[in-house]
C-alpha cells in the first residue's frame, strides 16, 4: 500500500456512486472494503477489480444488508482483519431510491416507506455504531452521502426527500457526538452525477458514461457539464484527509430545481440582515434572470450560538436595521458586477468585487422556450467558518462540536442560494459550507472538557469475555473524559497467529519507547487452543514475552474493599507480591524424552572450551527441561524491589528454595542480601522497616497466619502461584492489581491479573447474561493513566485515575452493587444480590462523575 493511503469503508458499493468510489479510490493507491445487498452487483464489481489490482490485499467485498445488525457486525469483523483493526473513512453511501418520482403519497405503502427510512436512516446510524472501534482508533471520518433531494420540493418524492434531510440532521448531531473521540462527521450531497455506466449491464453493454447525455441535460448544468463521480471521490478524499473538518455539508454540482417555497431557519440578526439587503437587491435579478452572485460569510461563532432566537422567512422578510457602508441593491439593473458580503463581529458591508463579463440573457417571456445554454461563469455560495477562540464565559456548546456553529451559516447559505426568485430555469450554483480548525486544548484539560494527556499511552488488546469488557472501559470511561493518544497493538489470539507473534515484540517496543502500556488479559496457547484457533504454532506466553523485552518487577497488589469478606480472616492489610518477570520456566527450554539415553547441559564459554555437565540417564522415556536466569535480571529485581519498600514503607521479604537450588537460587538470595547491606539497608533502618530471606515453604506458612503488611519478592513462578493464592484470600482474583516495573522506575506495565474468563465468553456467545468482574480491568487503565499523569507531571490524569479507582471500591462498599463473584464471596446466591457487568459498569459510571468533578475543583 501506497505512503499516505486510507483504508474505506464503503456501502452500497455495487454499482453507482458507491462502485465508482471503490474502483477510483483503489485506484489512487487507498484500501477498500466494500459492501451491497445485490450480491450480483457486487461480484461483478470485485471482479474487476480482482482483474486490475489483484485480489486479497487492498480489497475485499461482502454482501450486507445495512438493516441488518448481524450482517453488518460479520462485515465490519471481516473489515478489521483487512484494515489491521483500524478504519480511516466510513463512506455511508447505501440508498433505497425505489418509487422516487413514481410514486405518489396516495399510493405509497407502509412496506416502501419503512423500507426507505430503514435503508437511508437507520442503516447509516447502524454502520457507524458498528465502525466506532475502528475509527477510534484511527482517528478516522463519516462521511454520511445524502443528496440535493434533501432540500428541494418535488411531487413524489416523499420518503427518499425526507430520509436524505434526516441524515443531514444525523450529521451535524453525530458531529457533537463523535468530536470527543477525535471523529469527524461530515456530508457530501450530490446533485445529479452521471452514473448509469457503473453498473453491470453498462459494463456488458459497451455503454459509456456519455451514452444518453442530450441538450436538455446539459441546459441544467452550472458549470457547464454533468457531473461525474471523479467529482465525488475528490469530496471524499478531502474530508477523509482534512483533520480539521468535521460537521460539514458539500453539497456538490447541484441543479436548480429547488422549489421558491420559504424555508424558516435561526440566524444571528448580522446574518438576517445581510439577507434582507439580498432580498431587497432581488429586483434587479428579476430582470436579469440568470445573475449568480458569490457571497463569501465569514461568521463570528460567538454569533451562531443558540441565543439568536429570531425565526426567519426570506420570502416574507420583516425590515431590519442592518450597519452597513453600503448595499447590494444599489447595483443597477443588468449590471454584472457580484458582491462580496462579508459578516464579521464588528458589524456588516457589501463589497463591490471587480465586474465580470455580462451573462446571457434569458427570454423575457417565460413561457418560451431558449436554445441558449447559460453561461458558465456562474458562482457559488460559500459559508466560511473560522475557528474563534473561546469567550470568557462557559459557551452554551463545546467548540469540539463544531458541527452545531456550522449548522446555521450552513442554512443560511442554502437558504440564500434556493429563495432567490429566479427563473426556474436558471440558478445560483451549489451552496457550501466549510469549517477550519481542529479542537483546542490546554495543558491540563481540553478545551472541549477532556483531561489532556500530554504523551501516549500503549494499549494492548486481549481475548474473548476481556476484550469485550475492555472495550467497553474504553467506551465508557477513557473515550468521554481523556484526550489521549493510544498506540493501539492487537495481542488477540487470532492476530498474533497471524503475524507470527511479532505484534507482541512490537508492543514490547513501543512500551520502551514510550514508557507506559495497559494490557487487557490474553490466551496462552496449550494443545486445545491451538486445535481450536488452527493456530500456526503453539505461540508462547505474551506476557512473558512482554516481560522478557522489558525487565523488571511484577508487582500485585490486592483491591482492598471493606464489604467483601476475606477468605483468609486474618489479613487486615494488603500483601503486595513482587514477581520477577524474567527467565527460569517461562523462558525455559523443555522436550519429551523418548527411550533411554543420556541428557547433558553444555556451557560453552566465550573463547573457551565446552563444559558439559551431565544431568540424567534415561533408562526409558521421560521429559527434560532448561532454565537460567542472569546476574542483571536478578539485580535489577532487587533494585525495584527495595524501592519499591521504601516507597510504601513495607518490610520486604525474599523468598527462594536455596536449601534445595544452592546455585540457582542461592544467587538470588545472594545478590539481594549483598544489595541491601552496600546500598539499603540504612534507608530501611530510617524508616523502621527491615529485609529478611525466607525459604518459600516457610514463607507461605508465615503469609497464612499473617495479619498482611509486608512485600514478598518471589521467583517468576512462585509469584505467579502466589498472586493468585492472595488475590483469592483477600475476596475474589477480580480484585488484584498487575503492574510491571522496571528498575529506572519510568518504563510500565499494568494489566488485568486473571485469565480471558473463558467460561463467561462462552455463556456471552449463547445470548445469555454474563456478570463478570471488570475491577481488575479497569485498575489496569487507572494505574497506567497514574503513572503517565506522574511522568508527564499532569494531576489531573493522576485525579481522574484516582477518582475511577475511588468510583469502583465505592461502588461495592457503599452502594452494595457488585458482580457474581463478589455477591458470592458476602454468601450472597440469589439473582437479586448481584448485577451484570455492564450494569455494575453503569453504577460505576454514576458515581465516577461526581468523584471527578469533586477532586478536579
Amino acid at each position: 500500500m501506497a505512503s499516505g493511503a486510507k483504508s474505506f469503508f464503503i456501502t452500497g458499493a455495487g454499482q453507482g456512486i458507491g462502485r465508482g468510489l471503490s474502483r477510483l479510490l483503489l485506484g489512487s493507491g487507498h484500501r477498500v472494503f466494500m459492501v451491497d445487498v445485490n450480491e450480483t452487483e457486487l461480484n461483478h464489481t470485485a471482479q474487476l477489480l480482482s482483474k486490475s489490482h489483484g485480489r486479497g490485499r487492498d480489497f475485499e467485498a461482502t454482501t450486507c444488508d445495512v438493516r441488518q445488525p448481524t450482517q453488518i457486525k460479520e462485515a465490519v469483523a471481516q473489515a478489521d482483519k483487512l484494515f489491521g483493526s483500524r478504519l480511516d473513512c466510513l463512506v455511508n453511501n447505501a440508498a433505497y431510491t425505489g418509487g422516487v418520482g413514481g410514486t405518489s403519497l396516495s399510493d405509497m405503502t407502509l412496506e416502501e416507506w419503512n423500507r426507505s427510512l430503514e435503508t437511508n436512516l437507520t442503516g447509516p446510524m447502524l454502520v457507524t455504531q458498528a465502525c466506532l472501534p475502528l475509527l477510534r482508533r484511527a482517528r478516522g471520518c463519516v462521511v454520511h452521502m445524502s443528496s440535493t433531494r434533501a432540500f428541494m420540493s418535488e411531487p413524489n418524492n416523499e420518503a427518499y426527500s425526507t430520509t436524505k434531510a434526516g441524515l443531514l440532521g444525523l450529521v451535524q448531531s453525530m458531529a457533537v457526538s463523535l468530536a470527543p473521540d477525535g471523529i469527524r462527521v461530515s456530508a457530501v450531497v450530490p446533485g445529479w452525477i452521471h452514473v448509469g455506466n457503473e453498473c453491470k449491464h453498462a459494463d456488458e453493454e459497451g455503454v459509456k458514461w456519455e451514452d444518453g447525455l442530450g441538450e436538455e441535460d446539459m441546459r441544467w448544468q452550472l458549470t457547464g457539464r454533468v457531473g461525474k463521480v471523479e467529482d465525488v471521490m475528490r469530496a471524499v478524499v478531502y474530508l477523509a484527509e482534512s483533520e480539521g473538518v468535521t460537521g460539514v455539508e458539500m453539497v456538490y454540482l447541484a441543479r436548480g430545481e429547488i422549489s421558491p417555497s420559504p424555508n424558516a431557519v435561526a440566524l444571528p440578526t448580522q446574518v438576517l440582515a445581510a439577507f434582507q439587503r439580498r432580498h431587497r437587491a432581488s429586483k434587479c435579478y428579476d430582470d436579469i434572470g440568470c445573475f449568480a452572485p458569490t457571497v463569501l460569510v465569514l461568521v463570528d461563532q460567538h454569533h451562531l450560538d443558540k441565543s439568536f432566537p429570531v425565526r426567519f422567512h426570506l420570502a416574507s422578510c420583516p425590515e431590519l436595521v442592518a450597519r452597513t457602508t453600503a448595499t447590494p441593491h444599489q447595483t443597477k439593473r443588468r449590471s454584472s458586477a457580484r458582491h462580496l458580503l462579508a459578516i464579521t463581529p464588528v458589524g456588516l458591508a457589501a463589497i463591490p468585487s471587480p465586474p465580470s463579463p455580462p451573462l446571457h440573457t434569458p427570454p423575457r417571456n417565460p413561457d418560451q422556450q431558449s436554445s441558449v445554454v447559460p453561461s458558465r461563469r456562474t458562482y457559488r455560495l460559500i459559508a466560511l467558518l473560522p475557528p474563534q477562540p473561546l469567550p470568557n464565559s462557559k459557551p452554551s456548546l463545546p467548540p469540539a462540536a463544531p458541527g452545531r456553529f456550522c449548522s446555521p451559516a450552513m442554512n443560511a447559505t442554502r437558504l440564500l442560494a434556493s429563495r432567490l426568485p429566479l427563473r426556474p430555469r436558471f440558478s445560483v450554483a451549489s451552496p457550501s459550507a466549510v469549517y477550519f480548525g481542529a479542537v483546542q486544548t490546554r495543558t491540563m484539560a481540553s478545551a472541549s472538557g477532556k483531561i489532556k494527556v500530554k504523551n501516549p499511552v500503549v494499549e494492548l488488546d486481549g481475548d474473548e469475555m476481556t476484550r469485550i469488557i475492555w472495550q467497553s472501559i474504553k467506551d465508557k470511561f477513557i473515550f468521554p473524559y481523556l484526550d489521549v493518544d493510544l498506540k493501539y497493538y492487537d495481542l488477540g489470539l487470532e492476530h498474533r497467529d497471524k503475524t507470527d507473534d511479532k505484534v507482541t515484540l512490537d508492543a514490547a517496543e513501543a512500551i520502551k519507547k514510550y514508557s507506559v502500556g495497559v494490557k487487557c488479559a490474553t490466551i496462552t496457547p496449550d494443545e486445545a487452543r491451538v486445535k481450536e484457533f488452527h493456530l500456526k504454532q503453539m505461540w508462547l506466553s505474551p506476557n512473558g514475552t512482554i516481560r522478557n523485552a522489558l525487565g523488571g518487577t511484577v508487582f500485585r497488589e490486592p483491591i482492598v474493599i471493606p464489604r467483601i469478606p476475606r477468605l483468609v480472616s486474618g489479613w487486615k492489610k494488603p500483601i503486595i507480591i513482587g514477581r520477577h518477570a524474567f527467565g527460569d520456566q517461562y523462558r525455559a527450554k523443555d522436550k519429551v524424552i523418548e527411550g533411554a539415553g543420556k541428557l547433558s547441559m553444555v556451557f560453552t564459554p566465550e573463547g573457551g572450551e565446552p563444559q558439559e555437565i551431565e544431568v540424567f540417564q534415561f533408562k526409558d522415556g521421560g521429559v527434560a527441561q532448561t532454565q537460567y536466569n542472569t546476574d542483571e535480571s536478578i539485580t535489577g529485581f532487587a533494585h525495584s524491589s527495595f524501592k519499591l519498600a521504601l516507597t510504601k514503607e513495607l518490610p520486604l521479604y525474599m523468598s527462594t528454595k536455596n536449601t534445595i537450588l544452592k546455585k540457582y537460587d542461592g544467587r538470588f538470595k545472594d545478590i539481594f542480601q549483598h544489595l541491601y547491606d552496600t546500598q539499603y539497608k540504612a534507608e530501611f533502618e530510617a524508616k523502621g522497616i527491615w529485609y529478611e530471606h525466607r525459604l518459600i515453604d516457610d514463607m507461605v506458612a508465615q503469609m497464612i497466619k499473617s495479619t498482611g503488611g509486608y512485600i514478598m519478592a518471589l521467583k517468576n513462578y512462585d509469584g505467579d502461584v502466589q498472586s493468585d493464592i492472595v488475590a483469592q484470600g483477600f475476596g475474589s482474583l477480580g480484585l488484584m492489581t498487575s503492574v510491571l516495573i522496571t528498575p529506572d522506575g519510568k518504563t510500565f506495565e499494568s494489566e488485568a491479573a486473571h485469565g480471558t474468563v473463558t467460561r463467561h465468553y462462552r455463556e456471552h456467545q449463547k445470548g445469555r447474561e454474563t456478570s463478570t468482574n471488570p475491577i481488575a480491568s479497569i485498575f489496569a487503565w487507572t494505574r497506567g493513566l497514574a503513572q503517565r499523569g506522574r511522568l508527564d507531571d499532569t494531576p489531573d490524569v493522576v485525579a481522574f485515575a484516582e477518582s475511577l479507582e475511588q468510583a469502583c471500591v465505592e461502588t461495592v462498599d457503599l452502594d452494595g452493587i457488585m458482580t457474581k463473584d463478589l455477591a458470592l464471596a458476602c454468601g450472597k446466591t440469589e439473582r437479586k444480590d448481584y448485577v451484570t457487568t455492564n450494569e455494575y459498569l453503569a453504577a460505576v459510571e454514576k458515581r465516577f462523575k461526581s468523584n471527578l468533578e469533586a477532586k478536579l475543583k
